[in-house]
């Protein structure tokens, strides 16, 4: 059975939202982002497929201003990690949910503003000076090569950037926790090539076995505890 409800945060354009509703696993969704020309692309296209009757789109915060406190489903698809609390957001989706309601995420969840831990910066580095030099190749200075020494971004250059960037995302896994404590949460890495490979991944795509090294690198981070993304599904 679809569901009848829902609601997702920071929706962008609502690509994924409006795919769920076309696949009949949604009636009705209501869609919030403060971002006005992503909204109105959505909603142009929400259009186009005649889905007026089905999705909404609103420009506001919908940890303020949501319309009801009983949805079926609450969805987080890379938003989650640019609220200023996550326990506040991961209690707020727990609160719109009816009993029954199921909340989904798909989510960085590392560290905090991207400040690393030693022994993840000396990972990645490692794995970068294993790489020969084509793969190396920068893609902003074209003759150069990428540092391979990964050191953590200045805090106040990210800010600058976007001040919500993973404001609070290391407290999104413990947040859940907390509120959703049955919740599935599956683990999908990111400690090698949200970093190491982050800006030399296409130096790598005609190369299947050094891309299959690497996600068997990742997932060795995984079991050691370093680990960037998750998706989660929680039942209130």
């Amino acid at each position: 059975c679809p569901f009848d409800r829902a609601i997702s945060v920071g929706c962008g354009n609502g690509a994924k939202e409006i795919e769920m509703v076309e696949r009949g696993l949604v009636n009705s969704f209501d869609l919030y982002d403060i971002a006005d020309g992503a909204i109105e692309s959505g909603i142009a296209d929400v259009k186009r497929r005649g889905l007026d009757d089905k999705i909404r789109f609103f420009s506001s915060n919908a940890l303020e201003s949501a319309l009801s406190r009983e949805y079926d489903l609450v969805t987080w698809f890379s938003s989650l990690h640019h609220m200023p609390s996550s326990r506040d957001a991961i209690k707020w989706s727990k609160d719109v949910l009816r009993r029954g309601g199921i909340l989904i995420f798909d989510e960085y969840v590392g560290e905090s503003r991207f400040q690393f831990s030693e022994l993840f910066l000396k990972v990645n580095s490692d794995y970068r000076r294993t790489l020969p030099c084509k793969y190396l190749q920068n893609p902003f200075k074209p003759g150069s090569l990428v540092d391979t020494l990964m050191v953590n971004i200045d805090i106040d250059d990210l800010i600058l950037l976007d001040p919500s960037e993973a404001v609070d995302s290391g407290d999104i896994l413990p947040a859940m926790k907390e509120y959703f404590s049955s919740a599935e949460i599956i683990l999908t890495g990111g400690a090698i090539y949200h970093m190491a490979l982050n800006d030399i991944i296409h130096n790598l795509q005609n190369d299947s076995l050094a891309i299959e090294n690497a996600l068997e690198l990742d997932l060795e981070c995984i079991h050691n505890g370093l680990n960037q993304f998750a998706v989660a599904i929680a039942v209130k």
